[in-house]
């Protein structure tokens, strides 16, 4: 029997990259052809972890020559307004990286993509192949049961949502569409046009206009929303488990392990892979902090300056892989980004969670609302407060207790293997 051809697509930071390699990489176990398409920047980890590759979107790089800003700059800003990133680096972007992937896609039997991945949509549609959306995180349902808790939604009411309400915030969800669809739709149709498909409603985020194949949900059913008006019909299939640095097998460095094994578990600050371009003062109060405790700390991300130098209560690394540092650490404070939230979830560790930007404050919500964790807003992340509340967690046993037995409940799952087996079941 021939192979099964599969195409993933995917783009953002290593939260959205590190599910689909772990897929890609289940799926080609499995036997079938794969494809990932990424980012440029993210082509050299891809191929690193075994996977053919094509690129679907410039480099940061490339994007800050053509804004006129540093990369550095271009990912403020994208962190700063959805709209920007929409605007200035979505779709103008899209004709060529439809262009890619339908010549990618050729002899495809199905075409996967997560949310922000519109030209994975619009090739399945030309092409008239199985198409299967991922979704990464629980915002990405807006659900009007449990909606996100994030500024762009503040007009819903909150969770649990019934009556009057629900009504409410299933109009607030079609208001949203409507707005998106009337800022992007035009740019989307001339596209659309140019691969001979009709005009559509289609707006970034949201449903597009291919029946699915498969819904994927990349992380625990537990996660939420808790709304089976959108979820139903949803394979919530647990984590994925890949945070490799180069796509190899993930290692920890002799300084790390050592730093690891000469004292009490430390607190782990990160700030993931886009936040940590706009870090303001957050490394340096994470300093602050550890000083205040006297509890060991390590920094991963940490920008190079004449601040980043490890002693003994402090180790700075550029990047670790979360799996191997995570569960041998007493907290976690981290910006909510969903790849860093799942690895904290797994390590069965309490959590800060500090939100800088899109869905990390509605996946902080459902931490603390886990009983897993904390919210910092990041003008409260000072030094002494969060020493404060680092003291507190772990002084009782309550939050301890509660992060583990999450962990317990989210399990060992094999997600990407979940997934791998649901995509080529939908085929035969």
């Amino acid at each position: 029997m021939t192979a099964k051809r599969i195409v993933l697509a995917t783009i953002g930071s290593l939260g959205d990259l590190h599910p689909f390699i772990a897929t890609g990489k289940a799926l080609q176990a499995r036997g079938a052809s794969v494809l990932l398409a990424v980012p440029q920047s993210y082509q050299e980890k891809t191929r690193m972890a075994g996977l053919e590759t094509c690129s679907i979107l410039p480099s940061f790089e490339a994007l800050g020559v053509a804004l006129g800003v540093s990369p550095e700059e271009a990912s403020r800003r994208i962190m700063w307004s959805p709209d920007f990133l929409f605007r200035h680096v979505m779709l103008p972007a899209l004709s060529e990286s439809t262009r890619v992937l339908d010549q990618a896609a050729t002899g495809a039997d199905m075409i996967v993509g997560s949310m922000f991945a519109t030209c994975a949509a619009l090739v399945a549609e030309k092409r008239g192949i199985p198409y299967a959306p991922v979704l990464l995180q629980p915002l990405a349902f807006i659900s009007p049961r449990d909606p996100p808790r994030t500024a762009d939604f503040f007009a819903m009411a909150r969770y649990p949502a019934s009556g009057l309400a629900l009504s409410w915030n299933r109009l607030c969800r079609k208001l949203v569409h409507a707005e998106l669809n009337r800022r992007f739709g035009p740019a989307i149709d001339r596209v659309r046009a140019e691969n001979g498909l009709g005009p559509s409603d289609m707006a970034p985020g949201f449903e597009s206009e291919v029946k699915p194949a498969l819904q994927l949900a990349l992380y625990p059913r537990l996660l939420g929303p808790d709304d089976d008006e959108v979820t139903r019909g949803a394979l919530f299939t647990g984590y994925t488990r890949f945070d490799s640095e180069t796509g190899a097998e993930p290692e920890l460095d002799a300084g790390t392990q050592e730093f690891l094994a000469s004292g009490p578990p430390p607190v782990a600050f990160t700030l993931g892979t886009l936040a940590v371009f706009a870090p303001g003062r957050f490394f340096a109060e994470a300093r602050a902090a550890a000083a205040t405790t006297g509890r060991r700390a390590i920094l991963i991300g940490e920008p190079a300056g004449a601040e980043a130098v490890s002693d003994e209560q402090v180790l700075s690394r550029p990047y670790l892989p979360y799996s191997l540092v995570f569960p041998r650490c007493a907290a976690i404070v981290h910006q909510g980004g969903i790849g860093t939230t799942g690895r904290a979830l797994i390590a069965g560790k309490p959590q800060i969670v500090v939100p800088h930007m899109a869905d990390q404050a509605d996946n902080g919500a459902r931490v603390e609302r886990l009983g897993c964790g904390r919210v910092m807003r990041v003008r409260q992340f000072r030094g002494k407060q969060v020493a404060a509340v680092l003291d507190e967690m772990l002084a009782g046993t309550a939050m301890t207790a509660r992060a583990a037995e999450v962990a317990q409940l989210i399990g060992n799952a094999d997600g990407a293997g979940a997934a791998a087996d649901a995509i080529l079941a939908a085929l035969k």
